[in-house]
């Protein structure tokens, strides 16, 4: 079988304790980015999400049983940095790498229709997850119509973001994503 970078293979690449390390380090790297930049890479008051971006690139590389505890790591951490509901983006970005990990094992070649289907895909699980836990935990009404076009926007800035993020987290992981 095939284990080049074009192809995503439904058996996982075995990860050592290092490279799990590593993996959550990374991924908590564009947490503080997030954090830090948020406020100057706004568009319209939307936001792109680093952390969607690196966790659908790393559920994609890796599966889900590999990234879902770094992204309950990296969602505990933003949630404290941001002041957010303490677990809503650790259960959403758990959420959101599952299902990732879970197309791809359906999947054979990673394409850039994957990567923009996914992020979308991604993107709408995590907004939908959050805009549900802030409901039911605050009372926090749900306006459709700013989702109608929050969303979409969403979309296009974390596509944008991943495709930023693929080579820069390909190097800092670098030997440690293609294992087989």
């Amino acid at each position: 079988m095939n284990h080049t970078s074009s192809h995503i293979t439904a058996k996982a690449p075995t990860l050592t304790l290092n490279d799990r390390v590593a993996v959550h380090l990374a991924l908590l790297a564009v947490v503080l980015v997030q954090v830090v930049l948020r406020e100057f890479i706004s568009l319209w008051g939307v936001t792109p999400s680093l952390i969607i971006a690196a966790t659908v690139f790393l559920a994609l590389q890796l599966g889900p049983r590999a990234v879902v505890a770094c992204a309950l790591t990296a969602g505990l951490v933003f949630d404290l940095l941001s002041y957010h509901i303490l677990g809503s983006s650790a259960f959403a970005l758990c959420l959101t790498a599952w299902l990732v990990g879970f197309v791809r094992g359906l999947v054979f070649r990673q394409t850039l229709l994957l990567y923009l289907a996914t992020i979308c895909g991604a993107t709408l699980v995590y907004t939908i997850t959050i805009s549900i836990i802030n409901w039911l935990a605050r009372g926090e009404g749900v306006m459709v119509l700013h989702l109608l076009w929050q969303i979409p926007l969403s979309c296009a800035l974390n596509f944008i973001a991943l495709l930023v993020l693929i080579p820069i987290l390909k190097r800092v992981l670098k030997g440690r994503l293609s294992r087989g």
